[in-house]
């Protein structure tokens, strides 16, 4: 396969890769992280050849795009363009008065969610940090919400009170009734907060535009939260991927 570009979606906990070759999209894996990658491990690629280039998303710091560019420089010899969000691009306007501090993970989501569906948007980012964001259908960002994720509400209650309760992560529920414990009252608690800002955020738009929005989930805790719901979705789990091959293959953008 000539001409392959490799996208890497590097997260705060999480990296996520994936293969492009013209018009061909070819999902890749994901790997934990903290804070850094062993410059030794073995990107996994069934069938892949060594990239031309090397495009990424990067929201984990400067520190965490330094040890991405020493293991792409290991095992590849090449280097890496991270990327940041341009005041406009591929179908999308940008909100920002300062548009690079917009997270180019929710940049790239909202060009993949606007290529892949009409009218407007609310794309919901659902990772170490849950945002939202609001696409007119003729692309105009009109702003978002950012606020911790499931995993840092669950630990900041804990640690800012006396609430010592042994939470497995894995056996949370997508359940947003009253707890009868109170581990079960602090799970369906900040489930609820989040399901609750989502349904609001939409209802709002819809209310102010007067049409339907579709709300798009991404993001390693998308399933929990959209089972929680009480408004259709659609799950997008390599959302910020298909954006970084949207942005590659525009030329415009990647000038």
């Amino acid at each position: 396969m000539a001409g392959q570009i490799l996208l890497l979606d590097v997260g705060n906990s999480r990296l996520k890769w994936a293969w492009l070759a013209g018009e061909d999209f070819e999902a890749g894996g994901e790997l934990s992280h903290t804070g850094r990658i062993d410059p030794e491990t073995q990107l996994r690629a069934e069938g892949m050849s060594h990239p031309e280039q090397i495009i990424a998303a990067c929201v984990a710091g400067a520190a965490m795009e330094t040890s991405v560019q020493a293991w792409m420089t290991r095992q590849y010899h090449q280097s890496v363009t991270f990327l940041s969000s341009p005041a406009q691009g591929c179908g999308v306007i940008n909100r920002y008065s300062n548009p690079a501090s917009l997270g180019i993970d929710r940049w790239a989501a909202m060009v993949a969610a606007r290529h892949s569906y009409s009218g407007d948007l609310l794309v919901v980012d659902a990772g170490s940090a849950i945002t939202l964001d609001i696409i007119r259908g003729d692309g105009q960002h009109l702003g978002g919400y950012i606020l911790p994720g499931l995993g840092l509400m669950r630990a900041a209650l804990q640690g800012s009170t006396d609430l010592k309760i042994d939470m497995d992560i894995e056996s949370v529920k997508p359940d947003t009734s009253p707890g009868n414990s109170t581990v079960s009252c602090i799970q369906h608690g900040i489930l609820m907060a989040v399901c609750s800002l989502i349904e609001a955020s939409l209802s709002q738009l819809e209310k102010r535009r007067g049409e339907t929005v579709q709300c798009i989930m991404t993001g390693g805790d998308h399933q929990l939260i959209a089972a929680g719901l009480n408004i259709p979705s659609y799950a997008e789990p390599l959302l910020v991927l298909q954006g970084l091959a949207r942005i590659a293959r525009s030329t415009e953008s990647m000038q």
